[in-house]
């Protein structure tokens, strides 16, 4: 019994160390998952219920599938080129709103997603 207990008190610290390298590797992706660094927030001149029936609009016809809106917070949820898009509509001042869309693509952040979504937005609100 003691040659096998010796053994494993020398191979011990070598299982921990891989869990806790495992564990700060885990932190770390879920904390750069949960900073908000890929979302885009514009300000636009016109006012936020414009905004929002533009937003509205713009994302039936961008998903292929229904939209999720919430009309008390102004938020819409769809989906887009295989990832979800989250955008939010506020009121900043008279006659001025703010955008906000956010975009996640398998599972992960997507600035990429994001900005075209934004882009299109804004081209739609200046037709």
């Amino acid at each position: 019994m003691r040659k096998i207990f010796i053994p494993c008190l020398l191979v011990a610290p070598l299982f921990t160390s891989c869990a806790a390298v495992a564990v700060g590797a885990g932190s770390v992706f879920v904390a750069d998952q949960l900073r908000d660094n890929n979302s885009y927030v514009a300000q636009i001149s016109n006012d936020s219920r414009e905004l929002w029936a533009t937003v509205k609009k713009t994302m039936s016809h961008m998903s292929p599938v229904p939209i999720y809106v919430d009309e008390a917070l102004r938020q819409v949820k769809a989906n887009y080129d295989g990832g979800m898009v989250y955008i939010q509509v506020e009121t900043f001042d008279v006659h001025q709103s703010t955008l906000r869309v956010r975009a996640t693509k398998f599972g992960l952040n997507s600035g990429e997603l994001a900005r075209e979504v934004q882009r299109r937005i804004m081209r739609d609100v200046q037709l």
